[in-house]
């Protein structure tokens, strides 16, 4: 074997020598059985290959340098030994031919052997063998093994069989453990990127923080000392230079802390400068909106509620299903859009800014909330009929029938034909028969 054996491999390689001697000393001691079935010399050949399994067990470590041709060598004489036994234990006939493939499958594990392999060398062995008592240059004292050898046919098959059958398990062990090898080199290799990514991030972000803790006192300071020149009124036009130059100097100086806290961020924000005064300005506008919509409108939904909405889709749909219209502050529609797009959107009622839905912080939403209670949505879905409300059985019938004209007046004129595009006009209750209106 060429290879290097790795760590793990030599205990294993240490482990299955000593197992192998062990196995070996068992059937030497079959010697002592009366009842044994083949030829004593069996035991002899299992002596002599236990005395090099544990001999090699023993100086293991002193053969580390040159371990692989060792190993190598010593299945060639294994090899020997093997075909020897199946030599005395019945030759083509003998039960011990499976050892070689298992011979044949350990090259394999331990990295295998290029140019002469032991797959080779099991084949030629077996084959000598086998021609050598079907020649009559070994004896044979086994009866069955005579009579196969008697078939000339029989012979031939059962050595073509054996050999091929040897180089097909040589091939696939051989493809087997080379993707196994492959496999677990692609992913040590994986294993070791990760953890240098892994590496590289967590030294990222100690860096971030620390520049985020250094940043984040200097920050206070900076903007406590800009927003005191910005609300300063100057007297004077030097002290109006005065102002404007410290400023822009605390401008330059909240862009590098800035700078400072994106360290170590692949993305590249758009750089915005922070006033305490606007500041203030827009959290006193959203809470006067905030108040305004908690008197106003049946109900609110803070921003920060939106999370609980997109994980929960029955909620939202409720929601579809209590309200008609909602109304969004414009500077967090991309949030509602993502949180409920996907269930008001197909239900056509996300905010809608031709309806006046989608409201600055400033906004007044008392004549808004009128407006909508007073407005329908008309349109057609997949056939060219028109559904919608126009009153209740409450409301006086002049009332129920302004509102049909005004349907009917404000649909024509989006009709290219107008009046020609309608076919009729039907008016009914929930759960009563349709009447037809004549206009």
């Amino acid at each position: 074997m060429k290879e290097v054996v790795k760590v793990k491999e030599r205990k294993l390689l240490k482990k299955q020598t000593f197992f192998s001697g062990a196995a070996s000393l068992m059937i030497a001691g079959l010697y002592f059985c009366p009842d044994f079935p083949f030829d004593r010399k069996i035991h002899v050949i299992c002596l002599f290959a236990a005395l090099m399994y544990f001999s090699f067990f023993a100086f293991f470590e002193s053969f580390k340098k040159r371990l692989n041709q060792i190993i190598f060598w010593m299945s060639v004489v294994g090899i020997v030994f093997l075909t020897c036994v199946i030599h005395f234990s019945g030759g083509i006939a003998s039960p011990f031919t499976f050892i070689y493939f298992c011979i044949i499958i350990s090259e394999y594990v331990y990295g295998g052997s290029g140019g002469l392999s032991l797959t080779a060398i099991s084949a030629s062995s077996y084959a000598l063998m086998v021609l050598g008592e079907y020649a009559g240059f070994l004896d044979v004292s086994n009866d069955f093994t005579r009579s196969i050898y008697g078939s000339p046919l029989t012979t031939a098959y059962i050595v073509l069989f054996i050999v091929l059958f040897m180089f097909v398990v040589g091939d696939i062990s051989r493809l087997i453990f080379l993707k196994l090898r492959l496999e677990l080199k692609r992913e040590s290799r994986e294993k070791r990127s990760v953890e240098k990514k892994f590496l590289e991030l967590s030294s990222y972000s100690q860096i971030g923080m620390f520049a985020h803790r250094i940043a984040h006192d200097v920050r206070g300071l900076v903007f406590a000392m800009k927003s005191h020149f910005q609300m300063f009124k100057p007297t004077s036009e030097e002290e109006s230079r005065e102002n404007k130059f410290m400023l822009e100097n605390l401008d330059r100086v909240g862009d590098m802390i800035n700078q400072v806290t994106k360290y170590g961020k692949p993305s590249e924000e758009k750089k915005e400068k922070i006033a305490v005064r606007d500041f203030l300005e827009n959290m006193i506008k959203v809470s006067l909106l905030l108040d305004e919509a908690k008197n106003v409108c049946d109900k609110v939904i803070l921003s920060d509620d939106f999370d609980a909405y997109a994980k929960d889709k029955k909620a939202i749909k409720k929601l579809a299903s209590e309200f008609n219209y909602f109304i969004a502050q414009a500077n967090i529609m991309p949030k509602v859009a993502t949180a409920f797009g996907k269930v008001l959107g197909p239900k056509k009622k996300m905010p809608n800014p031709k309806a006046g839905c989608i409201v600055q912080p400033k906004a007044s939403l008392k004549p808004l909330y009128d407006k909508l209670q007073k407005t329908i949505r008309v349109y057609a879905k997949e056939t060219p009929l028109v559904q919608c409300v126009v009153g209740s059985e409450q409301m006086p019938d002049k009332e129920v029938a302004d509102n049909i004209l005004t349907v009917y007046t404000h649909l024509i004129h989006h009709l290219p034909n107008e009046r020609n595009n309608i076919k009729s006009v039907l008016l009914k209750l929930t759960m009563s028969k349709p009447v037809e209106i004549k206009f």
